[in-house]
């Protein structure tokens, strides 16, 4: 017993000198979420545009509210849908929607991004033999798509800002 405690009291005390810490750790001054608050989130086309521009203000600025821009977020998307499965009467039942967000993180006063990066997610949906039910499937999986996208390109963000 008392090695076994040894071990996890050993393993506990090199972790802890380290260095390491939590990107989006709850500490009193965080510099990266206090940089979130800098960026302005520029609007995007289409109507899953608005609702990625949306979940990034929510994840942006939802612990500090938006500060004078030093940022521009400029992004656009790209949607595809691939059928997978089929039946022998040739109807699909199943697809992949496929979300691609090219991102680009401009300094205010400057042209050139800071941070260019591209982020792609794929979600499933049934395809039904109702027309409303299929329709209902597939708003899901934007938003699925949507927010996972979100929560990468934040993290992208975090990334960039934390080597600053």
């Amino acid at each position: 017993m008392s090695r076994k405690f040894t071990i996890v009291i050993l393993a506990c005390w090199i972790t802890a000198g380290c260095g390491f810490h939590p990107l989006f750790g709850a500490r009193k001054h965080n510099p990266v979420v206090n940089e979130f608050a800098y960026v302005h989130v520029a609007p995007i086309k289409d109507r899953i545009g608005q609702q990625l521009r949306n979940e990034l203000l929510h994840q942006l600025h939802a612990s500090a509210p938006q500060n004078r821009a030093k940022y521009k977020l400029v992004s656009t998307l790209r949607e595809g849908t691939q059928t997978l499965a089929v039946r022998k009467s040739a109807f699909a039942t199943r697809a992949n929607l496929t979300v691609t967000a090219n991102f680009h993180l401009i300094a205010e006063g400057n042209d050139t991004p800071v941070l260019s990066a591209t982020e792609k997610t794929t979600v499933s949906y049934n395809i039904l033999s109702s027309e409303f039910a299929t329709l209902t499937a597939r708003n899901n999986a934007q938003e699925r798509a949507i927010k996972s996208l979100g929560k990468s390109i934040v993290v992208r963000l975090a990334v960039f800002f934390n080597r600053q």
